[in-house]
């Protein structure tokens, strides 16, 4: 839930391709995602997101517009009520 968090916040991520991280991150979209045991990976993503502030700005905009439309509270329960009425 931190990835969704940020990106509320306005934050591009960076998370590994394990788990259910990568449902929570939407690569070159919303963050970016690395080979969980590949360190010069994760460094070159942390290098490419300070260093290339549009594109910083763009995860951070699109995982921010994504939470608002996705992961809302109004929206999440909608989904519980209908998943209960059908």
């Amino acid at each position: 839930i931190v990835f969704l968090e940020a990106n509320a916040c306005g934050k591009p991520v960076i998370g590994a391709r394990t788990g259910g991280i990568p449902d929570a991150i939407l690569h070159r979209q919303t963050g970016l995602l690395v080979d969980a045991d590949n360190d010069s990976e994760l460094a070159d993503a942390i290098i490419e997101v300070l260093t290339d502030h549009n594109l910083a700005n763009q995860l951070g905009t699109t995982g921010r517009e994504r939470v608002e439309a996705t992961f809302t509270w109004r929206h999440v329960s909608n989904n519980v009520l209908y998943a209960l009425a059908h």
